[in-house]
């Protein structure tokens, strides 16, 4: 994606720079515009296999093809706020 950044700038939007830097380097256009995706591990299984959205889990169990599934509060809160920063870049 940075080389396409270099060659088509206009494509991108930068929002977030303040008058002080620039996106230069790989590492600069990866700050920028890309975001770290987590492992959603049972709680993607379970949003998956039940058809409900993150936000809408509020259970610590779930069943899944007979399976007992533990989805931790935290681990919910987590995968909502990491889905959140993507959108945010977007």
């Amino acid at each position: 994606m940075y080389d396409e950044y270099c060659k088509n700038p206009n494509r991108f939007i930068d929002i977030d720079i303040d008058s002080n830097s620039s996106i230069d380097s790989q590492e600069s256009f990866e700050a920028l515009y890309s975001a770290e995706l987590r492992d959603f591990n049972s709680a993607g299984v379970v949003a998956a296999n039940q058809g409900i959205p993150l936000s809408k889990m509020d259970k610590n169990i779930y069943y899944v093809y007979e399976e007992r599934i533990q989805v931790a509060k935290e681990q919910r809160e987590e995968c909502r706020k990491t889905i959140g920063n993507l959108v945010s870049k977007l």
